[in-house]
């Protein structure tokens, strides 16, 4: 399966106050592109209390918010990159945070592709070299073909 990006919904040097200010940001554009159900926000931002999504790679701390199926339209991935990091809640410990620089915003139609996915991004992000690409991507398009060649393996 090939995961879908799309530029329009990325963000390059977004200015986010807090984790939830950049979910609800990325959310939003999510919803009115038709991607996602109003519903979806609120439950990214209600998922993120019970199961936090930061993660402290080498590179930055990254987060991986999403929901369940119930709330998306049709599948797709969004990154932002954040002007300046916003602590997220350490997916491994949440009585720590991870200051994050990087969201990738899931939101996939099938629960199956979606554990598929969050591997195959984990294993990604690990790649230092590959999250300071990201981190130097001047455009929404830009994001959006270095990690879909790179998830799709092109």
């Amino acid at each position: 399966m090939l995961f879908q990006f799309d530029p329009q919904v990325n963000h390059v040097g977004m200015e986010a106050t807090s984790a939830q200010d950049a979910i609800r940001q990325i959310g939003e554009g999510l919803f009115r592109t038709g991607y996602v159900k109003e519903s979806y926000v609120e439950a990214v931002l209600e998922r993120e209390k019970n199961y936090p999504t930061g993660l402290p790679f080498e590179g930055a701390g990254i987060a991986l918010p999403h929901t369940d199926a119930e709330h998306v339209m049709r599948p797709i991935i969004a990154i932002a990159t954040l002007k300046r990091t916003v602590p997220f809640q350490n997916m491994g410990d949440a009585s720590q945070s991870v200051d994050t620089a990087i969201v990738v915003m899931l939101a996939m139609k099938n629960s199956e592709f979606q554990l598929t996915l969050l591997s195959r991004l984990i294993e990604t992000l690990q790649d230092t070299a590959f999250v300071r690409e990201l981190l130097a991507a001047e455009s929404q398009e830009a994001l959006a073909s270095k990690m879909s060649d790179k998830i799709n393996g092109q």
